[in-house]
């Protein structure tokens, strides 16, 4: 934050937020510290940190690992206008908050960052932290539904996540489709966030299914070990009933319920005593969590593989940046040496490059430059210089 600040000249005293140009992902953050104040308040008083303490992990999540990276192109676009000190203001709002809430717990770190927020500025604001007031709740910041509705977009990528991992698919490899299942009264809420989901999880094109047996099929089998150790007297009657009730019956049954009950049995079965296995579609990868069904297709064109590649060597651009200690807004002259099948990725891909680590100068019969790298991508050996333009 007070990287880009600085660079931008930032003052939160000097700008005025206006309610119209805050977007929903900035009013999701402020609505969720909102409420982390009343949480907060009961766990202090009831004194119940580790509870708090679980709470606070989770929000911090929220604030860097999603709204600080979904709006890093807010923070980074060159015209400083009413978005980007609205991202600004808001993030600035949810430091403070954070840390004046976490202070009792976390008193020295919590007061440094305080004053690293507060110095340079001309305000009336406490010196210390400890000498600030705690946040009050803001009735005006209250908004549930948007709350349930960005929660309900990150489980969905964060199950798009773990089909790639479970698939050994990288987030930077570009995939073609993904179908989602969920409730339907949510998706039309949803969908105003498809661009989101497919850019969080690399995916071209997103579709909604009404019923998960467009996605995958089931099978089902008694968990015999598990019935055994628990139903020993009775264990051949468990499997038989087992046996006998309707997949659907058994699927619906635990979407509603966390238990089915045989009643000619007067015996109450949990989801252990089941063996659920998904069957995906051919070509797609799949997976579910709370009530939410996602299939990934997971076969690749050359389109893909290129754009995979490019997204490969932007990442070593950047490394290769990082370490060398350019500055962010540095302009660079990139040059790459490497065989046909990488050439032909980056010239497809050749103007999205560029802008991505701010290259005035792509070259690619060359690899010399002030700071060098040279590394494997697909089998083929990459030789690459980076140099500032305009030293």
């Amino acid at each position: 934050f007070i990287t880009y600040a600085k660079l931008d000249n930032f003052n939160p005293e000097e700008h005025n937020l206006k309610k119209e140009d805050l977007t929903d992902i900035d009013k999701w953050i402020l609505a969720k510290l909102n409420d982390f104040i009343i949480i907060s308040k009961s766990y202090y008083e009831s004194y119940q940190l580790y509870k708090l303490m679980k709470v606070a992990h989770e929000i911090l999540d929220d604030i860097s690992n999603w709204y600080v990276r979904r709006n890093r192109r807010r923070f980074w676009k060159s015209e400083n206008d009413n978005d980007k000190f609205a991202a600004y203001h808001t993030l600035y709002k949810v430091l403070l908050t954070y840390i004046k809430i976490m202070s009792p717990v976390i008193p020295f770190v919590t007061d440094k960052i305080y004053k690293n927020l507060v110095s340079n500025i001309k305000s009336s604001k406490a010196t210390s932290i400890h000498l600030s007031s705690y946040p009050n709740f803001d009735e005006d910041l209250k908004n549930d539904l948007l709350i349930e509705d960005i929660d309900t977009l990150k489980n969905i990528v964060n199950i798009g996540r773990s089909i790639r991992n479970k698939e050994n698919i990288k987030i930077r490899q570009p995939l073609a489709n993904i179908k989602v299942c969920i409730d339907e009264k949510n998706v039309i809420r949803l969908k105003k966030y498809n661009t989101q989901i497919l850019e969080e999880l690399n995916i071209k094109q997103i579709e909604y299914v009404q019923s998960d047996s467009d996605l995958v099929s089931y099978e089902i089998k008694p968990n015999f070990s598990f019935i055994n150790e628990h139903f020993s007297d009775n264990k051949s009657k468990v499997i038989s009933c087992v046996n006998s009730l309707d997949k659907n019956y058994i699927l619906d049954s635990f979407k509603n319920a966390n238990s089915i009950i045989l009643e000619d049995l007067d015996i109450e079965l949990n989801k252990e005593c089941f063996i659920i296995s998904q069957i995906p579609k051919i070509g797609y990868a799949c997976s579910t969590s709370r009530n939410i069904t996602i299939a990934i297709y997971t076969e690749l064109n050359q389109d893909l593989i290129n754009e995979g590649i490019t997204r490969d060597i932007i990442r070593k651009i950047q490394n290769l940046r990082k370490e060398s200690e350019f500055q962010v807004d540095d302009r660079i002259i990139v040059n790459i040496l490497a065989e046909s099948p990488i050439i032909d990725a980056i010239n497809q891909n050749y103007e999205y490059l560029s802008n991505e680590v701010l290259a005035l100068e792509l070259n690619l019969n060359d690899s010399t430059g002030d700071f060098i790298d040279e590394f494997i991508i697909n089998k083929y050996k990459v030789q690459l210089g980076i140099s500032k333009k305009n030293k």
